[in-house]
């Protein structure tokens, strides 16, 4: 199955490079229709406003407020949980699906969620005085719903959102804001596949050997090879958009059966397949390649090491007031400075970011664009 979807893999990545008049050679590369000046400030022409368009899972997203910007109470983010596995988006800023819809697909609200300015996409448009907004990204999602895959009986949802990733192109973009690749092992606060590296039990060498186990998962799952599809699919079939591919901050679950450090340490080697992919795409060598980077979210708490089992350190989590509890619970006492500045919503037990995790996450899309020099030139700079 492993060889089959590498197979698979490969495949769309060569015909997406066709399609889009890409030659994947050396510095001599050069991508015809869809070369663009990266290095000048975007601009989409006198008679058009700057699009943004952003896609992606439960982050981009915006999980755990209405679509005005309300929070959801932990009683109503219960009914959010995934019930089926076609995707509906609901629970999220940019949706009008609400706790227990079980209708199928997304329903996205008129504004995207912009005027809400909850999402980290939101709030990046609003900071550059962009109106030209739609956010496409659906809580829950994987690399594989978004790719040009046809589902078979072992993942029947492959290629379940790639229609969206169509609408997305269509729009002609000049900036696309995305998280992708964390769902599958982060977004599990009850354990999933990397319990199968837990049970390393030498705590002198169980840091090494776990992060090499969830190194293992990541690599079988495709991930880095899955995010380099869906980019490349972005990129040959629009002519100038900007890809903005954010990593992960950190989040410890009230209820999760991973130590601290563990949950540290996959979000670690999710961030690095995410960098991997943005560079591995980079170094094609392809003109188009230029319009890809990477973001990371403002730290918003200073973290110290993590202790391993059986140590006792003061450490400063980014956790919600379920997590403090447990924090207080197990003598491991939370920094006063973590807790003011808190960063994931309290009503899901701490998975997902809350508005000031948002804006964290925008302060790293903003600094990613500057660092590019990709600041639309009828746009305020931050």
């Amino acid at each position: 199955m492993v060889r089959t979807r590498l197979i698979v893999i490969i495949t769309v990545l060569l015909l997406v490079s066709v399609s889009g008049g890409v030659e994947l050679g050396g510095a001599g590369s050069r991508a015809g229709a869809q070369t663009s000046d990266s290095s000048s400030p975007m601009t989409s022409g006198p008679d058009r406003p700057i699009r943004i368009r952003a896609f992606g899972d439960a982050v981009t997203a915006g999980f755990g407020v209405f679509s005005d910007g309300t929070a959801m109470s932990f009683a109503q983010t219960i009914p959010c949980l995934a019930q089926n596995r076609l995707l509906n988006d609901r629970c999220s800023s940019n949706s009008t699906r609400g706790p227990g819809d079980r209708l199928v697909g997304p329903d996205y609200s008129a504004d995207f969620g912009l005027n809400n300015a909850f999402s980290w996409a939101a709030q990046v448009a609003a900071t550059l005085g962009v109106v030209d907004y739609a956010n496409y990204a659906v809580s829950g999602s994987e690399p594989r719903h978004w790719m040009n895959l046809s589902g078979d009986a072992a993942h029947p949802d492959d290629g379940y959102l790639h229609e969206q990733l169509r609408r997305l192109e269509a729009d002609d973009p000049d900036l696309v804001l995305v998280t992708l690749g964390g769902s599958t092992l982060l977004l599990n606060a009850f354990g999933g596949a990397g319990l199968s590296c837990v049970s390393l039990n030498d705590a002198v060498t169980q840091a090494s050997e776990f992060r090499g186990c969830i190194d293992s998962i990541l690599n079988a799952q495709l991930l880095k090879q899955s995010l380099m599809a869906v980019y490349f699919d972005v990129l040959a079939q629009t002519p100038k958009a900007r890809i903005i591919a954010s990593t992960y901050s950190p989040s410890y679950p009230a209820l999760s059966l991973f130590e601290p450090w563990q949950t540290k340490s996959m979000t670690d080697a999710v961030n690095a397949q995410i960098v991997a992919a943005v560079d591995t795409a980079t170094a094609a060598g392809a003109t188009w390649a230029q319009r890809l980077s990477v973001s990371f979210p403002e730290e918003l708490s200073t973290t110290l090491a993590f202790p391993l089992p059986g140590e006792f350190q003061p450490v400063c989590w980014q956790r919600s007031m379920f997590s403090r509890l447990l924090v207080i619970n197990g003598n491991r006492p939370l920094s006063p400075e973590c807790a003011r500045r808190q960063a994931v919503l309290d009503s899901d037990l701490g998975i997902h970011p809350n508005r000031a995790g948002q804006a964290a996450y925008a302060s790293g899309g903003l600094a990613a664009i500057k660092a590019n020099d990709w600041f639309p030139a009828t746009s305020a700079a931050p």
